[in-house]
């Protein structure tokens, strides 16, 4: 029977980086072709894998651990500052669309890079999902509504439309909805959900998932956040890089690995940083 890693890979290529669910696949690749192998990364084709709907790899917690380690494992190969110019886009295209709980995410992750290697890699692997949720979580609390609140218009709005009432939405002093709008948990994209004062996601059976407001308040301090932290990033991205990359090799040894398991088998208070994570909103 085949194996689809060839017998001694580990030995030379080492074990994978302990990035909390997203990216050690795509950083692997990366060290298998420093190495001259050839092969595929294929993502999602474990036996059992979270949902791809965009509504819950954008607007759920594995947002912002998939941020961080992209940014993570970009810095530790040397990719230079487009690298953050394009998450600053992303950033503004979030704050205009009206995804501030991905925003708010990234932003997380975005500080998780900031604060270098030692503040979470290889550490963080039992409490990953139950941070993410804890986010999740008070978003909501600040920013649901009513889910019986009636759509006004059909998703998406005309373009010129759209991008205008997002505009002024953000200028704006908060006030009721005007516009709500109506989106699939499948089709949350940019374009669905640009010009929405509310947005209620429907989810496969046609039922309200959630519902939250869009206030042009959330919209600036959102975007001025992001450009604090992505201008930080990019006057600091030389020294992470080298941070990076000088930490990756000691988390992808055996021994690293030997420990980790070995941290994992304690009891909860003994020393384990493996805890039960709280589900929150899958």
């Amino acid at each position: 029977m085949g194996h689809p890693v060839p017998p001694g890979t580990a030995l030379e290529l080492g074990y994978p980086a302990p990035l909390f669910l997203k990216w050690d696949d795509a950083e692997y690749g990366l060290r298998a072709t420093a190495h001259g192998y050839r092969h595929a990364v294929l993502p999602g084709t474990a036996v059992h894998h979270p949902p791809w709907t965009a509504y819950r790899t954008q607007m759920t917690w594995t947002a912002r651990v998939l941020h961080r380690n992209r940014l993570a494992v970009a810095a530790a190969y040397g990719a230079g500052r487009g690298v953050v110019g394009s998450s600053l886009l992303h950033q503004a295209k979030h704050v205009l669309s009206g995804h501030l709980l991905t925003a708010e995410l990234w932003e997380h992750g975005i500080d998780a890079v900031r604060g270098g290697p030692q503040g979470w890699l290889g550490d963080d692997l039992g409490r990953a999902r139950a941070e993410g949720a804890q986010i999740v979580d008070r978003w909501h609390r600040e920013n649901d509504i009513d889910s019986e609140l009636p759509p006004t218009h059909p998703s998406p709005l005309p373009l010129p439309t759209a991008l205008r009432h997002a505009l002024g939405r953000m200028l704006r002093p908060d006030g009721p909805p005007r516009v709500v709008l109506d989106v699939s948990a499948d089709l949350v994209h940019w374009r669905t959900t640009l010009g929405g004062d509310a947005l209620r996601i429907i989810d496969d059976a046609g039922k309200v998932e959630v519902a939250f407001a869009v206030q042009g308040s959330a919209m600036r301090r959102a975007l001025a956040r992001s450009l604090r932290s992505h201008l930080d990033l990019a006057q600091r991205w030389p020294e992470l890089r080298a941070s990076y990359r000088r930490a990756l090799p000691l988390h992808t040894t055996g021994s690293f690995w030997s420990a980790l398991i070995a941290a994992a088998d304690l009891p909860v208070g003994e020393g384990s940083a493996i805890t039960d994570d709280s589900p929150g909103r899958t």
